[in-house]
């Protein structure tokens, strides 16, 4: 398709007065013309071209060959390759309209700025430790002491009450804590964003709706509770997200241009056997 697309624009006419650099076919292209075109149809197409120049230029007439000899024979009107024509062009089409309207976004530092104000949490980033009690859900061979998911609650419990009470958090972890990676690191944890989609939604509410120095009440999980500990929140500076902002904001007016044109699409199944079965070969 993107050679076809080549074609065409080869096809177009001549840009900035130039010297010729080469004829294709009778046609005259200048350096600065080719190249822009070989620029605009992009993807693999530049790599080919600037890998081996002559090879490519021989390709291209070759090519275009073939695509008057399909005009001639009007192959782009019989089956299967209109039908496949048409449904590449709608694609095509479909695709190039998305980068159209992504470009007439237009964003604005203050739009920037605004966002930023408006979503100060979403660039917040929390330090934590964490106390982890694991738990088994069904009887396992030789698991010994292994506890229980009501027993692992009612530690969790107990140990929250003593922190609460003054108990140091650091020394509990050392103490209790069955996570050992964090346990050697005195309960770190990696820091955690409230848009963290790594990490189950309950896990982020919690610490986020913690101050600094608060230990969360006790956090299930499929195989253990935990207990963070917020050490403190990170906020990271506006010059350091505009950009991912920038491509936020860009996406919200793509989206929102999109849902517009999906509220106009319209399917009607007349036969409700037509949605079932293969397609027939």
């Amino acid at each position: 398709m993107k050679l076809m697309i080549l074609l065409t624009l080869a096809a177009a006419g001549a840009i900035a007065a130039d010297p010729v650099a080469v004829t294709v076919n009778g046609r005259d292209y200048t350096r600065a013309e080719f190249e822009q075109m070989i620029r605009y149809v992009g993807g693999a197409i530049p790599a080919q071209f600037n890998s081996n120049r002559k090879a490519f230029l021989e390709m291209f007439a070759l090519t275009q060959r073939f695509a008057e000899e399909a005009r001639k024979a009007k192959v782009h009107e019989i089956e299967p390759y209109a039908s496949r024509l048409k449904y590449a062009e709608m694609m095509q089409l479909a695709q190039y309209v998305l980068d159209v309207k992504n470009r007439e976004a237009k964003i604005m530092p203050e739009d920037q700025r605004a966002y930023y104000e408006k979503n100060r949490q979403r660039y917040t980033s929390a330090k934590i430790k964490v106390l982890y009690l694991s738990f088994v859900t069904t009887a396992v061979l030789g698991a010994g002491a292994a506890r229980d998911e009501a027993a692992a609650k009612e530690l969790a419990g107990k140990l929250k009450a003593r922190i609460d009470g003054g108990a140091d958090f650091v020394a509990l972890v050392r103490e209790y804590s069955d996570d050992s990676d964090s346990k050697s690191k005195d309960g770190d944890f990696p820091e955690i964003k409230p848009t963290d989609t790594s990490l189950p939604t309950n896990i982020t509410q919690a610490v986020f709706g913690l101050k600094p120095g608060q230990v969360s009440e006790p956090v299930r999980q499929p195989n253990g509770y935990y207990l963070f500990r917020l050490e403190k929140l990170v906020e990271q500076p506006f010059d350091e997200v505009r950009d991912s902002i920038y491509i936020e904001l860009q996406k919200e007016f793509l989206d929102k241009w999109v849902d517009s044109v999906r509220a106009s699409a319209t399917v009607e199944v007349k036969d409700e056997s037509f949605l079932q079965g293969p397609v027939k070969p």
